[in-house]
């Protein structure tokens, strides 16, 4: 297993340039850092054999190692703005939702600085807490089907409704309960969607374009309202919705109210996805986004760790293009060392002279990113014809699902991953790390695959440059046109 983990803010840089280093333990008391160049990354004896070579840079000596939680969840977050939220009294929460996956608490919605929340119990039942009262339905909602709840409050008795109803407004299900009279917003700092909080309660599932509104409205004509989007940007009662149809290609969620109680996405939620109003009109979103007005949120979604900097490395201004890592070895065990691998691409400013440039592909990477195609996908072994090995990488992504999934799995409620990312660490991007793809004992796939041609470039005494997907995508044919 793996004591320390880490990663980098970029996967290139340029000769002069800062890397930012984000380091976590998982066992390690301290660790020491220095910079290799990664030359034949592959460790297999009956190969060429494994080649780095140290860069002489002073990156700090012995630092302690620390803790960096990973909070894996996807949801939204909207600050308060000029006091909506916290002057909350009489209110109605609506929400259209389709679950996914029960298990534990799930939240729907909450108002954090309050005790406000609506969530799904551990076997589905929806659950309101307001005040000092906590009510549940008798019924958990079914999988992957819509249904709307509607909680209102009036604070002059305390009264509140929490109900469920079909798409046509019809009550299925509801429960009346007095809360603590006079509750209000005061303390609220912002709305959090599909989740109690980072890392806490997320919710598997669908959910599309939630509202609050100002009064105490009936469950039937809340889902009347919510049946007419067009129109509820002029309702007087509104307060906010946040309609999920607009900035679909991005990580705003905006606020069709005059409110403007806009907020994010974090996490990389699956947007564009089919909402409770849709029908064959079209197949594609950016025609009729009207119909794609929902998201769907994973508790397992991770596409950035948000870890602290524990260093910066300043890459010297003569440092020759190649792949590079910098190497944390844990407590003086230089067999457990992490590697957090880069390129350093050629100056921005003028060509190196090389006539031969190496396309990193990173992307590639980044698909395969902590993948567990060894256990989680029986069809590896028949692939392969063998049976997999398992080294410490692997074994330590199965025992630590927060890192993040590849494109090649699936989320815990069997949905796809959409979305991957470097921002995290990225366990089996490391030379030495065994492919399950590769020959018994090998490490010939993907990046340490690769690293067989930067091995034989220096074996044939070649000069190269060395780039990424990343910086082929920003810069193009005037990068390209240097070779």
């Amino acid at each position: 297993m793996l004591s320390i983990i880490a990663y980098t803010n970029t996967l290139s840089a340029a000769p002069g340039e800062q890397i930012e280093v984000k380091v976590g333990t998982y066992g390690a008391r301290s660790y020491r850092a220095d910079l290799r160049r990664i030359i034949q990354g592959d460790r297999n004896p009956e190969g060429p054999g494994y080649r780095d070579e140290a860069i002489k840079l002073d990156l700090g000596g012995t630092r302690p190692a620390r803790r960096q939680d990973i909070l894996p969840g996807s949801h939204v977050r909207i600050p308060d703005r000029g006091g909506v939220l916290a002057g909350l009294a009489d209110f109605t929460l609506a929400m259209v939702v389709s679950p996914t996956l029960f298990g534990g608490d799930r939240t729907l919605f909450h108002l954090s600085g309050t005790s406000l929340e609506l969530m799904l119990d551990d076997s589905g039942r929806p659950v309101a807490t307001l005040g000092s009262h906590r009510s549940l339905l008798d019924h958990p909602l079914p999988l992957k089907t819509w249904r709307g709840l509607v909680l209102n409050y009036t604070a002059a008795t305390g009264g509140f409704t929490l109900a469920v109803t079909d798409l046509g407004g019809a009550i299925i299900e509801e429960v009346n309960a007095t809360a603590s009279p006079g509750w209000n917003g005061s303390g609220a700092r912002e709305a959090v969607i599909a989740a109690h909080g980072p890392g806490s309660q997320a919710f598997d599932g669908k959910i599309d374009s939630p509202a609050l509104f100002g009064a105490a409205l009936e469950p039937s004509e809340t889902m009347t309202r919510m049946a007419q989007p067009d129109r509820l940007a002029d309702d007087p009662e509104l307060l906010a919705y946040w309609d999920f149809t607009q900035g679909i290609d991005g990580t705003e969620i905006r606020d069709a109210s005059p409110h403007h109680l806009h907020g994010s996405t974090y996490q990389c939620p699956a947007r564009a996805m089919t909402g409770w109003r849709w029908h064959d009109a079209s197949l594609d979103w950016r025609w009729r986004p009207d119909l794609y007005s929902a998201i769907h949120f994973h508790s397992s979604d991770m596409t950035d760790a948000g870890w602290e900097t524990d260093f910066n490395v300043t890459l010297p201004d003569d440092l020759r293009s190649g792949v590079y890592a910098v190497r944390l070895v844990p407590d003086g065990d230089e067999a457990s060392a992490y590697f957090c691998v880069f390129a350093v691409r050629p100056s921005r400013s003028k060509p190196t002279g090389n006539t031969i440039c190496f396309l990193l592909p990173t992307a590639s990477y980044l698909a395969y990113a902590n993948h567990r195609l060894g256990l989680d996908v029986p069809g590896t072994e028949v692939g392969m014809g063998r049976l997999v090995e398992i080294d410490r990488h692997h074994a330590f992504l199965q025992e630590h699902p927060e890192l993040g999934y590849s494109f090649y799995e699936v989320h815990d409620d069997a949905s796809g991953v959409f979305y991957s990312s470097r921002n995290r660490p990225v366990v089996d991007l490391q030379p030495g790390v065994k492919g399950f793809l590769g020959g018994l004992g090998s490490n010939v796939w993907q990046f340490n695959a690769d690293t067989h041609i930067t091995g034989w470039l220096e074996h044939e005494g070649f000069g190269y440059d060395v780039i990424t997907d990343e910086d082929l995508h920003r810069d193009g044919l005037a990068l390209l046109s240097r070779y």
